[in-house]
């Protein structure tokens, strides 16, 4: 729902706690994630704190390459 009728694709969320982030259209996120290194290091560091949650091992830095195209490329195809 939005809270402005004029633009149906600005929702709203009320959240209970303040949260730290961005929102994107996907293919601006796939742009910034091709040309800022921070980003991937922010998408590895991310990764890691998930598989070592989980109990998994972590991912060797040509694994940690290999998921992140992955992605950009899932990103990629979502943009259309």
């Amino acid at each position: 729902t939005s809270a402005m009728p004029n633009f149906p694709d600005w929702g709203t969320v009320r959240c209970v706690e303040p949260l730290d982030l961005i929102s994107l259209p996907k293919r601006e996120f796939g742009v910034l994630a091709a040309h800022l290194p921070e980003m991937r290091r922010s998408f590895e560091k991310v990764t890691d704190q998930r598989r070592q949650a989980t109990g998994q091992v972590t991912m060797t830095p040509e694994q940690k390459k290999e998921l992140f195209e992955q992605f950009r490329s899932w990103q990629s195809g979502q943009a259309r």
